[in-house]
């Protein structure tokens, strides 16, 4: 394998390239990434809409984000003339011409939310839910977070009708060697998992009716007989022999045996007196049988019992063949059952995304979707590839790979989620697919001296091979890494510390003992200094500078336990995430009952802890009354998004007033996570534009990750700001600490009670048996890959290390083979690498901060229950609601499209949705034939007994389509229809903090009252000002703002006249929102463009596009605002507090 060294700033972004990065740990792999991200916005002028990134987890997701605007943002402020750190930024700007740098980065900076960074399963779930027709998904299939009562239910299915009816000489037998319930639950559901039955053949049809039992049966009665036979031989050379046996034990052996002297006195001890008791006597030299003395002795009757134990082999084998039968016959079966009921029930599971979307592009010819997704993304990255698997890899292979710049971007050596079905196997496939190999081997983590201390520990000898691959050819390798160098060190003294120590102790309790003594002289021995060599400031260490990581929990809990008894605080990165909380769980059931009403979907929202009703209460409510109310909430969501409709459902039920009077169990806990959630959602639902249904079902997914994949929404329940953290190798995968303790990296392979294991075999499949049952070159298999990730485990924790770490390994004869031995045996130590021991500490001191730490609970800032002033608040809640007078209802004329708009096409919530829904997904520069498939998908979802008539409806919406996109807009004089897609931003979110005032005062900004404020406020309020405008977009170097309307305003063209649109402005207090939409798009550029944005230059203004009344070629229901600089400054000196 040749691999290239990796620079950031020379490496081919030609279109259909192919790569593959493998990047050390500490390399500075997310930099890269955002570096290349930034040289394809401006070298190859690929709108940042057309970058694809998909990563592991949602934290690294929201990482690679930040980086990414970051820098774009920096980058368009040097554009300017502004100053910044990074040089490679500055080249790439340099390299291109200035002012089409300049237009390509403000694109960029008005489209930042529309990065497309995802985690591998939001990837799949859009792509499906996008290319629902070219993936043969169904719309409404519900996306499921945990299937396992599906699982229980068809495994108690499956029990009843094929075990309780098994014949019962054939249950003794099965029952005898293992069979039950819960292992047949633990083969399905590790099969289920990915980790595939190693018995089970998906070529063969199982069946398990009579005729297959006896078969079976008949192998064991078989075996058994043959057993029976040669245990009777044995008994029968047993009497036969017994005196030439007593001979034997007195000296006296037939040619050709020989033995010592001492043989003779054993085998009269231990073995004489049981001669003339035949059974006894079989058990005692069987008891015996690894004794020199018995083997030198009676050699023959060795070889009798062998054929005995060959015979009880053989029984075993035949039993396990049977068991490993009917667990495949389980597999099938419960799978299939599995199978029917979620194609049944329209449901769905995370596995499915992966399984669907791979299937879809790999099952079966689909040239089309392979364009679609190719058209869409231009450039893709897939982060952290050591991790993906061979359904995942082939959705990507298959969609890019030749036909997009592609990077795979990875460490093998950091691999450790086999568990997980993280692949190495297909990591190593990719690295032969791709055209270029690339290395990253500069650290900019660890000092100099850590790194050089690392390259020698996993080199202890040349050409040593670190990760256990032996001669195979596809194997991981270790490449020494070189160090960026860090100004700051750890000194001890006047001298560096030595980056790496190892200590040595007979058992467990001496390490953790040992452990929580290092770490206490490093907290208490002020000789230990960070100091800093560019300006000679200096440190203490801090509990916060220290890292200890442990193979599992409970390990950790001991550590935990011992530094206590020191005073050191520590704190356990467990999963106690505001996605795992009982809120989430709660907060689910709501949303789904407003999404589904059901009665038992209701009853449960109503029992969840935030509204608190018991059974006795819903009892007594009205069923169809409180289904309606959810009704409305769900219209309400539709219309105004997931957080407006949860404020109005928290008002409704009171939730925040029974917080404040402490009703609920935890009141300042439940109310915090639930505002925590709502945040979440609200920019989860504006970022991707996803409607309740996939709203919810986001949610889901991301409560049923696994623990260690999201750790985005830790809560800080401890105090752990100032605290030693605590945490297991996997779950510190990403993270440095600056100081590691690593106690227990004898890591063994495990083989205790026999246990289920999982490998991958030759082909690369996850099989998952019994240890025992695996034939003796796959025991091998398991045992060498074991040793491997064991490997890749020792390297991941040592690299977690940025200036010093405590290594530990035992002289337990059961650690002899350990993965860990080969590094400490033997070793030289020398100025990186030393011996230590903890001997020398006092451990009568105590651990005594310098300050006293307080204890820390993350709470969102907008949330307070003792401010009862603070809200969020946006135009529909501030504006009065209109007295609504109904029109009369006639239409003039027989022209068609008059008669659908104004008659046909509903009014309400729904048709304002299915409008603005294809007008958000459509490109305005296409035809209609072009919005066929987005049409198709939006009218999913729109009940409505006028579209019956599938055909007709959707070309009436193509001829609304058209008339819209190509009116004319007024004083600019232009078409929708010549708007660039990439210029568009839809559904631009806001929000700003808004000091106290009195709404009142609002009315006095616009003339002639055309400003309303809801009577209900009364005094003044404070908080955060919310919204979204429906189109945000820059056409000839001006910016704009853009409404859909779909209201209802007569019958006839002219009712949407220039005059009747101002008066439904006024009578819908639409003046105030496009006030809040201006100051909202002003501070937006201003955040996005600084000193480059001038309003009165650069803002074009606001239209109001009433829908239904819209003409080709004309101007007719467009309402267009010119926002002056003196309005504007009216409102933002009312309501806002600057940028």
């Amino acid at each position: 394998m040749e691999f290239q060294e990796f620079n950031v700033m020379t490496v081919g972004l030609e279109h259909g390239s192919s790569n593959l990065v493998e990047a050390s740990a500490g390399t500075g792999k997310t930099y890269s990434i955002a570096i290349l991200v930034l040289r394809l916005l401006i070298e190859k002028k690929i709108p940042i809409q057309e970058i694809l990134m998909v990563t592991f987890t949602t934290a690294a997701v929201a990482e690679l984000q930040e980086r990414i605007r970051k820098f774009i943002r920096d980058a368009h402020r040097y554009c300017l003339g502004g100053e910044i750190e990074d040089q490679r930024i500055k080249e790439i700007v340099d390299q291109a011409d200035r002012d089409e740098v300049k237009r390509l980065l403000n694109s960029a900076l008005i489209n930042l939310d529309e990065i497309s960074v995802f985690t591998i399963h939001s990837f799949c779930q859009q792509t499906l839910n996008e290319f629902a027709f070219e993936t043969g998904q169904l719309f409404s299939a519900e996306l499921i977070s945990d299937d396992t009562e599906i699982i229980e239910k068809e495994i108690q299915d499956f029990w009843r009708k094929h075990v309780t009816t098994i014949r019962e000489d054939f249950l003794v037998e099965l029952s005898s060697s293992g069979m039950s319930r819960e292992n047949i639950a633990k083969h399905l559901k590790n099969h289920l998992s990915g980790k595939k039955f190693f018995f089970y053949d998906e070529n063969l049809k199982y069946e398990l009716d009579g005729e297959k039992q006896e078969e079976l049966l008949d192998e064991i009665n078989l075996a058994n007989e043959k057993l029976k036979a040669e245990n009777a031989k044995l008994t029968e050379f047993v009497e036969s022999h017994k005196n030439d046996f007593s001979d034997r034990c007195e000296g006296n052996l037939p040619e050709p045996f020989q033995a010592k002297k001492g043989d003779f006195t054993n085998a009269k001890k231990h073995i004489k007196e049981h001669i003339h008791d035949t059974d006894k006597f079989i058990e005692k030299i069987i008891e015996k049988s690894g004794s020199a003395y018995i083997q030198n002795i009676f050699p023959d009757l060795l070889d009798e019992l062998e054929n005995v134990g060959v015979a009880e082999t053989e029984v075993e084998n035949r039993k396990n063949d049977s068991l490993n039968y009917l667990y495949s016959f389980a597999i099938q079966e419960i799978s299939n059952g599995i199978r029917r009921f979620k194609t049944n029930h329209n449901l769905m599971t995370f596995d499915d995304l992966i399984s669907n979307l791979n299937r879809a592009l790999n099952e079966r010819e689909n040239e089309k979707l392979e364009k679609l997704l190719q058209a869409k993304y231009k450039a893709v990255f897939i982060d952290e590839f050591q991790d993906t698997d061979r359904q995942q890899y082939g959705i990507f292979k298959k969609a890019f790979q030749g036909n997009s710049i592609l990077f795979y971007i990875g460490d093998p050596k950091q691999s450790i989620y086999a568990w997980r079905k993280a692949d190495i196997a297909t990591y190593f496939e990719a690295r032969n697919d791709v055209e270029n190999v690339f290395t990253m081997n500069v650290n900019y983590r660890s000092t100099e001296g850590m790194v050089n201390a690392l390259n020698q520990f996993f080199q202890p000898e040349p050409g040593f091979d670190v990760f256990a691959y032996g001669e195979q050819e596809n194997r991981i390798e270790y490449h020494n890494v070189e160090s960026k160098g860090k100004s700051t060190g750890l000194y001890f003294g006047n001298s560096e510390a030595i980056p790496m120590t190892i200590t040595t102790k007979s058992n467990k309790g001496d390490i953790i003992h040992d452990t929580a003594l290092g770490i206490l002289d490093l907290l208490n021995n002020s000789d230990y200094q960070f100091v800093d060599q560019k300006t000679g400031q200096s440190r203490k260490v801090k509990t916060s500078d220290i890292g200890v990581l442990v193979r599992a929990k409970k390990d950790g809990d001991a550590i935990k336990k011992e530094l206590a008894k020191y005073g050191i605080p520590a704190v356990s990165v467990t999963e106690a995430k505001i996605l795992k909380s009982p809120e989430a769980r709660d907060l689910c059931y709501i949303l789904q009952a407003i999404d589904n009403n059901t009665a038992s979907n209701v009853n449960r929202a109503l029992l969840t802890v935030f509204i608190n009703s018991n059974k006795e209460q819903i009892q007594k409510l009205d069923d169809e009354k409180v289904i309606e109310k959810f009704k409305t909430f769900k219209e309400l969501w539709q219309r105004q998004g997931v957080y407006a409709m949860m404020m109005n459902f928290i008002s409704e039920f009171q939730i925040r007033e029974n917080a404040l009077a402490g009703k609920l169990k935890d009141s300042e806990r439940n109310i915090t996570n639930l505002y925590h959630l709502l945040e979440l959602l609200y920019k989860t639902e504006s970022r991707q534009k996803m409607n309740p249904t996939e709203l919810i079902d986001w949610l889901k997914i991301n409560m049923s990750l696994d623990d260690n994949m999201e750790d985005e929404w830790i809560q800080r329940i401890e105090s752990d700001e100032e605290a030693v953290k605590i945490a297991t190798i996997h779950s510190s995968k990403g993270l440095e600490y600056n100081i590691v303790f690593a106690p227990f990296l004898d890591l063994n392979i495990w083989k205790k009670d026999n246990p289920v294991v999982s490998f991958r075999d030759d082909d690369g499949n996850y099989k998952s048996a019994p240890l025992d049952q695996l034939p003796p070159d796959k025991q091998q298999i398991y045992d060498v890959e074991s040793l491997q990730e064991n490997r890749r485990l020792i390297y991941v924790a040592l690299t977690r290390s940025v200036y010093k770490c405590f290594v530990f390994t035992s002289t337990w004869s059961g650690y002899n083979d350990s993965a860990l031995k080969p590094f400490v045996k033997n070793r030289t130590y020398n100025e990186l690498i030393a011996e230590w021991d903890a001997e020398t500490i006092d451990p009568n001191q105590r651990y005594e901060p310098s300050q006293q730490l307080e204890q820390i609970i993350l709470k969102p800032e907008y949330f307070h229950l003792s401010h009862k002033s603070w809200q969020r608040m946006s135009y529909s809640g501030l504006a009065a609601e209109k007295d609504w007078i109904p029109k009369d209802q006639f239409l003039d004329g027989d022209d068609d499209y008059d008669r659908f708009v104004f008659s046909r096409l509903g009014k309400g919530a729904r048709t304002g949705t299915l409008l603005h829904g294809i007008l958000e997904k459509i490109d305005f520069s296409q035809s209609g034939d072009q919005w066929i498939y987005t049409l198709k998908r939006e009218l999913e979802g729109y009940k409505s007994e006028n579209a019956a008539d599938y055909n007709e409806f959707s070309q009436m919406l193509i001829r609304l389509l058209e008339q819209v996109l190509n009116a004319e807009l007024p004083e600019n004089h232009f078409k929708l229809s010549e708007v660039n897609r990439a210029n568009c931003l839809h559904e631009l979110e806001f929000d700003f903090p808004v000091p106290e005032f009195l709404p009142k005062e609002l009315n006095q900004i616009l003339p002639d009252n055309r400003i309303m404020i809801s009577d209900r406020y009364q005094s003044q309020i404070e908080g955060l000002m919310t919204g979204f405008v429906d189109l945000f977009f820059e056409h000839n170097g001006k910016y704009y703002v853009l409404d859909w309307k779909s209201n209802y305003l007569g019958p006839n063209v002219e009712d949407y006249s220039a005059e009747n649109l101002d008066k439904a402005m006024t009578e819908n207090n639409y003046h105030l929102q496009y006030m809040i939409y201006s100051l909202a798009v002003k501070k937006y550029l201003q955040s996005r463009l600084g000193d480059g944005f001038n309003f009165d230059r650069d803002f074009g203004g606001v239209y109001y596009l009433f829908l239904r009344g819209m003409r080709e070629g004309t101007s007719n229901g467009v309402f267009y605002k010119k926002v002056s600089s003196a309005e504007l400054m009216k409102l933002e000196e009312l309501i806002s507090v600057g940028v």
